[in-house]
């Protein structure tokens, strides 16, 4: 094909693949023969009453129509504002960025989509209303519900009789990208196919397919049809004259055989096949290392902020630090990304530098859904929310979306042994523990496969055996992870536990003793090593060990009890008798978490507190005028009126508040002495119903037991310390320090 052919001919080209097609698909069905007739979103239900609506008299769906009047017309007034914007930034010579309507910013995409959920209650079987959803759905990252809409839209079509030409072009080509971007390859080569036969040579269906049979492996298919896709046009913004630069080039060629290289395992070559012809590209791609600046608004065409993710992906898997430039630029869509709540997290690393600290993800809706960046990112920030949840619910979702990110990347074949380390994490988070160790022995074995150890992995595999009692097997994995990492004190504790079940009590006391030196004050520690001398025999060193425990935790009757033990065989012994020791196994007490240092700790936390919401009123002001909730609510804490804040947040209070809403809303019932909220935490914490990590709210808990000692009693605030643990140990690997800068920065974005 000449590198500049008509587009007509390319186009001609395309619809008479004969040597070009690519062989015949096994799986590729007829997929509205498939098509779930049951689906779940996010909000509402849809079963088979969709068949019922297809099948009434066409009257009766109109009168119902009309119940949704108005609804209609608040998703069609926002479709209106997007068209407008799109057509406006595709003129020929406008400007690259076009200012938003203000009409809908930050809210419009949310209310549009409870708008479209109205009218699909009055009407199940409305073509483009479930079209129109699951389009701003895809647009917001929530891919699988987007795809329920879209194959409903399309079972509404064969039931209903089909909507306009443009609706099914778009029906289709959102639900093929969908699909790729679930990383579900044959029923996306499915629905490409299904697509191309109602609308045969849709360039955009074209490149999709290209994309799934790369993603899928099929790299010489994948090839073939790189070569016959038609150029396609980009337009540049040229700042030397404040001109726009119109061309036709080739990049889809160059994005599919980009991604076909990269599920190959080579992803030099694909960024290679990205460097071979930069006239070519959108951008110079080796330029633009160190000025992604000019990316966002350097270039527009078509799927751009699809084609930076890929490209993100292929530069974060080569550790190249261009990856950060091309990620952010995958978010600027110069369409919808002003019309929802987004943000943009940096997440430090947990398994050999992934995620590395720099490369951002992008997710919707105070966390919810992945729309662009780093997928590994994104799962840390998953596995984040999972620790400081103070809900049940917070966790399985944010847990729910980890795994499914996880499995997107394992589709993909992209670092598996990576993935496997991560998933085990959360599974032993979710105690399911058989699963977590499958997945970390797979990840053991792939690290070990390429001479490397993680410590952590190797430390909850050894927890897991030591859990059912496998000893032996514990101890191997438990001094792997101590040789890999020498400074975990949790390590250490857990080898002595393993050695002392053993009978190896001189290598156990070795391994106790490592493990309070690097955590002095470790309930679980003292308790253990206490235990364990006195099964020894060192009564004297027994009950010193033990007095430190209990010191700890009070109100702790095993502890108390084994001190009134450790004390009885020291009278004995000195009394020249014969010392009864008990027979208990050490590894009690929560001694798999560890209690850390909480003095100075806390003294920064409640600091932190009082000065958490000072800053200027003219920052207030401004702040109030955005409409995200987080970022109004603390506005209303800035400007001294916490009793906004809580009007804002209270009744969204174990539903959808984030872990800095929750902090702003305990706050601000303390400034109003409300403290509904945080009385019922304590409470649920002093019997031990809360585990979350979040090291504000458990400020917050302190404060509020020093305040009223007598509704929770004079030992509280110990009761309290000794439940205040650090998860890093067995889940994610960050300190309550940690946690609380990652909670101070998305203050700071909030306010800004």
């Amino acid at each position: 094909m000449p590198r500049y052919m008509s587009m007509a001919a390319a186009l001609l080209a395309v619809v008479s693949l004969c040597a070009c097609s690519p062989t015949p698909n096994a799986n590729t069905a007829v997929i509205v023969n498939d098509l779930r007739t049951v689906a779940k979103s996010d909000t509402v239900d849809h079963d088979a009453g969709l068949l019922d609506a297809a099948s009434l008299p066409p009257e009766e769906r109109l009168a119902r129509r009309a119940w949704a009047e108005a609804e209609e017309r608040r998703w069609r007034e926002f479709a209106g504002i997007l068209d407008s914007r799109r057509r406006r930034i595709e003129r020929p010579r406008q400007f690259m960025y076009e200012p938003p309507d203000r009409r809908r910013v930050m809210i419009g995409m949310a209310d549009a989509m409870v708008s479209l959920e109205a009218c699909l209650e009055a009407d199940g079987a409305w073509v483009e209303a479930w079209s129109e959803l699951g389009h701003l759905r895809l647009v917001v990252g929530d891919r699988a519900a987007a795809r329920d809409c879209l194959e409903l839209a399309l079972l509404a079509a064969r039931h209903a009789g089909p909507a306009d030409r443009e609706t099914m072009l778009r029906t289709h080509r959102d639900l093929a990208w969908a699909l790729r971007e679930l990383a579900f390859q044959d029923q996306g080569l499915a629905a490409v196919d299904v697509g191309l036969e109602e609308f045969p040579g849709d360039e955009d269906l074209l490149l999709v397919k290209g994309l799934l049979l790369a993603d899928a492996g099929r790299f010489t298919d994948a090839i073939r049809l790189a070569r016959c896709l038609p150029e396609r046009d980009i337009r540049w913004f040229d700042p030397r004259n404040g001109g726009v630069i119109e061309r036709t080039t080739g990049w889809p060629e160059q994005w599919v055989r980009s991604q076909a290289h990269l599920a190959q395992g080579d992803p030099v070559a694909a960024f290679g096949a990205l460097e071979e012809e930069q006239d070519d590209l959108p951008v110079d791609v080796k330029d633009l290392r160190g000025q992604g600046w000019k990316i966002g608004f350097q270039a527009v065409f078509a799927h751009e902020r699809r084609f930076w993710n890929d490209l993100g992906l292929v530069a974060q898997l080569l550790e190249d630090p261009s990856a950060v430039q091309f990620y952010v630029a995958s978010y600027a869509d110069p369409i919808h990304s002003l019309y929802f709540p987004a943000t943009l997290d940096i997440r430090s690393p947990l398994v050999f530098g992934v995620p590395d600290g720099q490369t951002p993800s992008v997710t919707s809706f105070a966390h919810g859904h992945y729309v662009a960046g780093s997928p590994w990112s994104y799962v840390a920030l998953q596995m984040d929310l999972m620790a400081l949840a103070l809900f049940p619910a917070q966790r399985d979702r944010a847990a729910a979306e980890a795994l499914a990110m996880l499995d997107v990347l394992d589709r993909r074949g992209l670092r598996p042994d990576i993935n496997a380390a991560l998933r085990g994490r959360i599974l032993f988070r979710q105690e399911k523990y058989v699963e977590a160790r499958v997945q970390l022995v797979a990840a053991r074995d792939g690290f070990l496969g390429t001479g490397r150890v993680d410590a952590r992995t190797s430390l909850l595999l050894g927890l897991i055996d030591l859990a059912v009692e496998d000893f032996s097997r514990s101890v191997g994995f438990l001094e792997e992870s101590a040789r890999a990492d020498s400074t975990a004190a949790v390590t250490w504790r857990m080898l002595g536990v393993a050695c002392a079940n053993l009978e190896r009590t001189d290598e156990a006391l070795l391994a106790m003793n490592r493990s309070l030196g690097l955590e002095p004050r470790s309930l679980a520690g003292y308790y253990n090593r206490g235990l364990l001398q006195l099964q020894m025999r060192r009564c004297d060193a027994a009950a010193v060990d033990l007095d430190r425990a209990w010191r700890l935790a009070p109100d702790n009757e095993e502890v108390r009890r084994l001190l009134q033990t450790a004390a009885a065989c020291v009278r004995a012994q000195n009394a020249g008798e014969e010392a009864t020791v008990p027979q208990v196994r050490p590894g009690g007490v929560e001694a798999i978490l560890p209690v850390p240092s909480t003095d100075m700790l806390l003294e920064h936390l409640e600091a932190d507190l009082e000065d958490f919401f000072l800053v200027s009123p003219d920052t207030a002001t401004a702040t109030l005028g955005l409409s995200g909730r987080a970022a109004r609510a603390v506005a209303c804490m800035d400007r001294s009126d916490p009793a906004g804040a809580r009007i804002l947040l209270a009744d969204h209070w174990g539903v959808d508040l984030t872990p800095l809403e929750e902090v702003v809303l305990l706050e601000a019932e303390r400034r109003l002495a409300v403290n509904e909220h945080v009385t019922r935490l304590v409470r649920d914490a002093l019997v031990g119903e809360v585990a979350t990590t979040n090291p504000y709210v458990w400020a917050l808990m302190l404060q509020e037991v020093r305040v009223d000692t007598g509704r929770y009693g004079t030992n509280a605030e110990a009761r309290l310390l000794a439940r205040l643990l650090d998860h890093s140990a067995e889940f994610s690997g960050r300190t309550v320090r940690e946690w609380a800068q990652a909670l101070r920065r998305e203050l700071e974005e909030a306010r800004s």
